[in-house]
Formats: structure tokens, C-alpha cells, sequence
């Protein structure tokens, strides 16, 4: 079961809700329960998750390592960092860990996608999508 919403589809990759998935199949195939629950218990797992992150993560994340890839669709980026050092937090509580392959995805803010720009705008001599030069203060 996959959402129809772009930048809610990013979640179910996750291995959180890849088992739920799992789950809520097993469970409609058993006949515990109906699909169109098993639909709503999806839709409200992701929103619940996009609240979630949007109120509590507040982390720094320092990242180095070597370009893949990125590609561009729809004004949804995809990026593939090979060898990466991520360096989780500041100060004495940082932790470093590397990995060999990262994958992340980066999609629009809602209000970006209506047309609404937040005020953090593209640095300063970008031009924005409709060619109109943009400065930031």
C-alpha cells in the first residue's frame, strides 16, 4: 500500500513503515481486518510521522563524503553520497559515523508547492523558477 501523495510516499521506504505494511497485510489477508482500515491506519501513520518530525527534529548534521549522483524531478531531488562521514550534533556531545552509501531524498515544503516561498529563499544571485532574480537579506 503506497500513498498517492509524492512527499508522503518518501516514508514508506522507511523500514518503520515498510513492517506496518507488512503487518496490515498479513491481518487483511487473515480476515482480522477490512482493507479500507488498513488504508486509514496507513494515511494516519504518515501524518502522524510528518507532525512528529516536523515538531521535534531540530538536529545539525554535518556531511561530507563523494557526489553520486542527484537528479531532479518535479522539484523533488534525489542525492547518492558514496563514502560519507555524517557528524551528528556540535560541541562534545558530536558523533561521527560513516557509511558507505547515503540516500537522501529532499521535497518542497507544502507552502512551496501551492506557490507561497518561505522567507528562506535561495542565496543571494539565484535566479527562482520563474527567472525573476530573488535577494536574500
Amino acid at each position: 500500500m503506497a500513498s498517492s501523495d509524492p512527499q508522503s510516499s518518501a516514508y514508506f521506504h522507511t523500514s518503520i513503515c515498510k513492517t506496518l505494511c507488512d503487518t496490515i497485510d498479513d491481518l487483511i489477508c487473515t480476515g482480522r481486518i477490512e482493507p479500507q482500515l488498513g488504508g486509514k491506519i496507513l494515511r494516519n501513520c504518515v501524518s502522524s510521522i510528518q507532525k512528529v518530525f516536523a515538531e521535534n527534529v531540530k538536529a545539525v548534521v554535518k556531511m561530507k563524503g563523494r557526489l553520486q549522483y542527484y537528479r531532479n524531478f518535479e522539484n523533488k531531488w534525489w542525492w547518492v553520497v558514496r563514502n560519507c562521514t555524517l557528524t551528528l550534533g556540535t560541541g562534545v556531545r558530536a558523533e561521527t559515523m560513516h557509511v558507505d552509501k547515503l540516500r537522501i531524498v529532499g521535497y518542497p515544503t507544502t507552502d512551496e508547492q501551492s506557490g507561497n516561498k518561505s522567507s528562506s529563499a535561495e542565496p543571494d544571485g539565484r535566479k527562482n523558477k520563474k527567472g525573476i532574480k530573488k535577494v536574500v537579506k
